[in-house]
């Protein structure tokens, strides 16, 4: 919940968060619709857009994942 509410301002259920190989956050969110609507991208491109970035930008994840974990730390 940490990583989504630094993420996104917020929290809540259903919730989704993707991690790195250690186990770190990167990336999350409360709700994606089953279809693109009202602004938001659909799970599925959610998907898409997350195997993109760990194929092709994994440095840029891994960047995330460490700002992200000190942040949580420093909440915690």
């Amino acid at each position: 919940m940490t990583a989504v509410t630094s993420l996104t301002g917020r929290g809540g259920w259903p919730m989704t968060v993707f991690c790195d190989h250690e186990g770190r956050p990167f990336h999350g969110g409360t709700y994606w619709p089953d279809k693109p609507r009202g602004g938001m991208p659909s799970f599925p491109q959610v998907l898409e857009a997350v195997t993109e970035a760990w194929e092709t930008k994994k440095s840029d994840l891994d960047q995330m994942a460490t700002e992200l974990t000190a942040r949580i730390e420093q909440l915690s």
